[in-house]
């Protein structure tokens, strides 16, 4: 009795999924040629060992898909490219909800005044409110 090939991949999925991480490595030594990445993690080997399994029975990549892929990876951002940034106006207020307290900002002249004091940055700010470093305009929206 002839096995289809559907069949065939769904053995080798859950043969996959029964694998401990050495299994998952022999099996990527087998597939790539080299060993598996030093300290990667049985997840990234599965998903390796998985696509490959897959790609022999469903197909790999359109050869113009994998191109496109990999001219995206190398594509750069443009030197020259303008940076998009929102002005704020004195006046303006932001508001970020942070672990249950309305953290309110004011812009003036001379900075952000939040809790009664200026500040000459957002980041200042953010960093102040979480205790770690933060992009200001990411912490807070703009």
């Amino acid at each position: 009795m002839m096995i289809d090939r559907p069949q065939k991949l769904l053995d080798g999925l859950q043969e996959i999924s029964e694998m401990d991480r050495t299994g998952l490595a022999q099996r990527w030594q087998q597939i790539y040629g080299s060993a598996a990445p030093k300290g990667s993690k049985r997840g990234l080997l599965e998903r390796a060992v998985t696509w490959h399994l897959q790609a022999k029975y469903e197909g790999k990549l359109k050869p113009s898909i994998s191109k496109a892929l990999k001219t995206s990876i190398k594509r750069k951002p443009k030197a020259n490219a303008k940076k998009t940034s929102i002005k704020l106006k004195p006046g303006a207020r932001l508001v970020r909800d942070w672990h249950g307290v309305q953290e309110t900002v004011e812009v003036s002249q001379d900075g952000f005044l939040w809790r009664g004091e200026v500040y000459k940055s957002l980041s200042a700010i953010a960093r102040a409110i979480t205790g770690t470093r933060w992009s200001g305009p990411r912490f807070f929206g703009v």
